[in-house]
């Protein structure tokens, strides 16, 4: 191993004089044509598409844009729309991380807040709009379950399949884990007390979901305070690729995120129209359309690219930070931002969740709250997350 990394770093250094000498022609070149800079701009953007891996389902963007408009059979445009998701997800996150290298700590925080999560808040704000709302509640339950079970168990599978057992990094696990656990009990407590009030609460549900989601909001704000200026060293990500080095132009990445994000709408909104539907004719349940289905489309490349990542260096730095994150962004800003859309539009969109899903979602967080505080992981780890979140689909899918 130790001969490998010699002889690749003596390779870098010989064709480091090369690839700058290039660079420097490459601009002399866009200077004295300027037809060049639109032309690399260009290819900037199918290069994104390719690192991306949305060639194959971007085929499907033009499809599923065209049976919603058109009215077609309503599982095949729901078909169709789930798979242009898949490629749009994909181009936002690879953009969105280009993007984060330029935008510096607080721009870098708001593109990984909003753009990211812009495919799970379209379909929530459809699904509110429509009166779904239990719909909604399962997206979002749904999307902290895929990515707390399904991508982080298949990041420790990835970074430690040639190893026997490592170790967490104490000072992360110890700052961030907490986080996650006081979110998710935070997210479920309307629950709870739904439950166990001895009488019905009624319209009161409502207004105590409203009220609890203008407190999160404010938690959300100083979780921002606590990521972008005390602690900003626990988030602060380490660039290794040579696409994302900051000498690159942004503009094909604000380009790529900006087209990827407008197309999701239209999409979004095919594919919230013909959910129901589709389980009606399909024999398959809502909730498992809206708790698996839909959050493996909005998450499925974010979390290949993370196992990538996490195969090549061997350690879960970044699979924690992502799932700490995405569990802190969706419990404390979108899921708020659902209930506040649903109080202006008039609907009752409520912090109350279904038992079953409000008890996986405890315990779910807790196991691996509690595998963060162990401190080990191996493959057999990895693997147990991922049995599990196969267990709670089979669940989703006969409910």
């Amino acid at each position: 191993m130790a001969s490998t990394v010699g002889f690749q770093s003596q390779i870098e250094d010989q064709l480091h004089p090369l690839l700058k000498n290039d660079s420097a022609s490459g601009s002399e070149s866009d200077a004295a044509h300027p037809l060049n800079h639109n032309q690399k701009t260009t290819r900037s953007l199918f290069s994104t598409t390719a690192r991306s891996g949305a060639y194959l389902p971007i085929c499907f963007l033009p499809l599923a844009i065209t049976a919603g408009y058109m009215q077609w059979n309503p599982v095949l445009v729901f078909v169709y729309n789930f798979f242009a998701i898949v490629a749009l997800s994909a181009l936002i996150s690879d953009s969105s991380d280009q993007l984060s290298n330029h935008a510096g700590d607080l721009g870098g925080a708001v593109i990984d807040t909003v753009p990211r999560k812009a495919v799970i808040l379209s379909l929530g704000a459809w699904a509110v709009a429509s009166r779904e709302i239990y719909v909604a509640q399962s997206m979002v339950i749904g999307g902290i379950l895929s990515d707390i079970l399904l991508i982080f168990g298949s990041s420790l599978i990835a970074a430690s399949r040639k190893t026997n057992i490592l170790y967490f990094p104490k000072p992360l696990t110890s700052a961030l884990s907490p986080l996650m656990l006081v979110t998710a009990t935070v997210l479920i407590l309307p629950s709870v007390l739904n439950v166990t009030f001895p009488y019905e609460l009624g319209d009161r549900t409502v207004s105590f979901s409203r009220g609890t989601s203008i407190i999160l909001l404010c938690v959300y704000a100083g979780y921002l305070y606590f990521q972008l200026g005390t602690h900003r060293h626990l988030f602060r990500r380490e660039q290794a690729d040579a696409h994302c080095t900051a000498a690159s132009s942004p503009i094909p990445a604000l380009l790529t995120l900006f087209l990827s994000t407008l197309a999701t709408i239209p999409c979004t909104r095919y594919l919230a129209d013909t959910l129901v539907i589709t389980a009606a004719r399909t024999g398959l349940s809502k909730t498992f359309l809206a708790a698996t289905l839909v959050p493996l489309a909005c998450t499925a490349a974010s979390g290949m690219t993370l196992a990538r990542a996490c195969a090549r260096s061997e350690d879960v730095d970044a699979a924690i930070r992502a799932s700490v994150q995405h569990v802190v962004h969706v419990g404390l800003f979108a899921m708020p931002v659902l209930v506040v859309l649903g109080w202006v539009l008039g609907k009752p969109m409520t912090l109350v969740f279904d038992e079953f899903e409000t008890a996986v979602l405890f315990f779910a967080v807790f196991l691996v709250n509690g595998l963060l505080h162990g401190g080990k992981y191996s493959v057999v780890h990895g693997l147990a997350l991922v049995a599990l979140y196969a267990i709670l689909t089979l669940a989703f899918c006969v409910r």
